[in-house]
């Protein structure tokens, strides 16, 4: 007679999972698109800086020429400065850009606008602003009062309002869009690969800032532009890689350059 101890124990086999027909399943989320400023570039280093000295050569060599007085300083100068700098610069960016990515250079450079451009842009403008002037009164307090001399400030010497009004024109429209096309869509995303963001910001920023330097006035007012103008040049940075695109960007330049140059022309005789 068998124990009750040895008898089989008995098996119980779960009935198996019948699949949610509720829920289907879901395709596996891809992972984010890296943004345009974090993906290297498909020209080169070399005509990136191309793009770089051609803006900020002409600028250069019309001081010069000025300081030297081989050409005038009138309004005529200042203007051919600023349209040949602009037309010659976006016609090799547009160039290089065509020829090694092989697509739009505006779609390769995010130069893209959308309606909220017109807030952020602005936003970005006033914050920035700010900063600038609680810099600009500091180092004004410690390198004396010629540190608020300005390149245009100079300029705007040897020029009346209407001619002043004309070299804002470009001041506030070619300008900021060129600068924003060049270093910030161009020079950041060659730097992409090379360098870490922050890195990158600064290289950007601190050659945006070397190129706003000028022969005709002091060292002291170099110094703080060129501190000023690199701080902008950051903060453009930030926005630019934040919305992957240069359309606040070039709003923001836009707003402070027009703000600027409108309390320039309010202290010049008509």
């Amino acid at each position: 007679m068998r124990d009750r101890d040895d008898r089989p124990a008995s098996v119980t086999i779960a009935p198996a999972e019948q699949p949610d027909e509720s829920h289907p399943s879901r395709p596996p989320s891809r992972p984010p698109a890296p943004k345009r400023y974090d993906t290297p570039a498909p020209w080169s280093a070399s005509d990136t800086v191309a793009a770089v000295a051609i803006y900020g050569g002409f600028g250069w060599v019309v001081g010069v020429l000025v300081v030297l007085c081989i050409v005038p300083a009138g309004p005529g100068t200042y203007l051919v400065s600023l349209a040949g700098a602009a037309a010659c610069t976006i016609a090799w960016v547009r160039h290089v850009v065509r020829t090694q990515d092989g697509g739009s250079w505006a779609t390769a450079l995010g130069v893209r606008f959308l309606r909220r451009d017109l807030l952020i842009g602005p936003a970005v403008a006033a914050a920035l602003y700010g900063v600038e002037l609680a810099g600009s009164a500091l180092l004004v307090w410690r390198l004396g009062p010629a540190a608020e001399d300005s390149a245009w400030g100079a300029t705007a010497e040897v020029l009346h309002r209407p001619a002043m009004v004309a070299v804002a024109i470009l001041g506030v429209t070619v300008a900021p869009f060129v600068e924003e096309v060049v270093f910030r869509g161009m020079l950041l995303r060659s730097l992409a690969g090379r360098f870490g963001v922050a890195d990158r910001i600064a290289i950007a920023s601190v050659i945006f800032g070397a190129l706003h330097l000028s022969p005709t006035v002091s060292w002291q007012a170099n110094l703080t532009t060129f501190i000023l103008v690199s701080v902008f040049g950051a903060g453009m940075c930030v926005v630019s890689r934040w919305t992957d695109r240069l359309g606040p960007a070039i709003v923001a330049h836009s707003v402070t350059n027009l703000v600027a140059f409108s309390l320039l022309i309010a202290d010049l005789p008509t």
